[in-house]
C-alpha cells in the first residue's frame, strides 16, 4: 500500500523538474525568434521578457497525462 502513496509525489515532482527542463530550452528560442514582451511605460519589467511559460507547462501538462 505505501507505493500507492508515493506515485501522486513521483508524478508532482516529474513535472516540476520536466517543466523547469522544458523552459530552459524555450526560453532561448523565444528570445531568438522575437517572441518576448517589450517593457513600456505601463509594465513593470525593464528587460524584454520571453512568452512561452505557458507553453512549456501545457506541453508538460500533456505529456505527462499521457504516460499516467
Amino acid at each position: 500500500m505505501k507505493m500507492w502513496n508515493s506515485i501522486p509525489i513521483t508524478y508532482i515532482f516529474t513535472c516540476f523538474i520536466f517543466t523547469g527542463l522544458v523552459l530552459k530550452l524555450l526560453i532561448p528560442v523565444a528570445k531568438f525568434v522575437n517572441l518576448v514582451d517589450e517593457p513600456d511605460y505601463r509594465k513593470l519589467h525593464v528587460t524584454p521578457t520571453p512568452l512561452v511559460g505557458g507553453v512549456g507547462v501545457f506541453f508538460t501538462f500533456i505529456l505527462v497525462a499521457i504516460f499516467i
